[in-house]
């Protein structure tokens, strides 16, 4: 049962299994999403330091938790209110998040706060970078 939780707990995990399937969706995924910030990231701040490209992309990871929290309760929650509901994720998996609901949310955000800590001591002028 652990092993099934783990894919809705760590970040990108159950985004890549649902909506990103393909290569190419995956591929297409990280030029539109991932090269425009590193772009207009390196606008604010110089990415030729290693520690700003790391605040990057933890600044990412934790937009993407929260993100992925909505996906997961869509299609794991809002799916009992429609008639005739998509189904991204299996029946089984859907039984496991409803089950342990409190437990994954809970490890999702205790992720997040820890992710937000190591972002705020890694970053030298939190409130310049809070833009993440």
């Amino acid at each position: 049962m652990k092993r099934a939780l783990i894919k809705f707990i760590i970040p990108y995990l159950y985004f890549l299994n649902t909506r990103l399937k393909t290569k190419f969706q995956r591929i297409s995924w990280f030029f539109v999403y991932f090269i425009p910030s590193f772009i207009l990231f390196d606008h604010y701040k110089s990415i030729d330091e290693g520690q700003n490209i790391f605040i990057l992309l933890i600044g990412i990871i934790i937009i993407n938790i929260f993100y992925e929290n909505g996906y997961i309760e869509n299609d794991c929650k809002t799916i009992e209110l429609e008639a005739k509901p998509h189904l991204r994720t299996s029946s089984k998996d859907i039984e496991i998040v409803n089950k342990y609901w409190n437990l994954v949310f809970f490890l999702r955000i205790l992720l997040a706060i820890v992710f937000i800590l190591f972002f705020y001591f890694l970053s030298n002028d939190f409130k310049a970078t809070i833009f993440l």
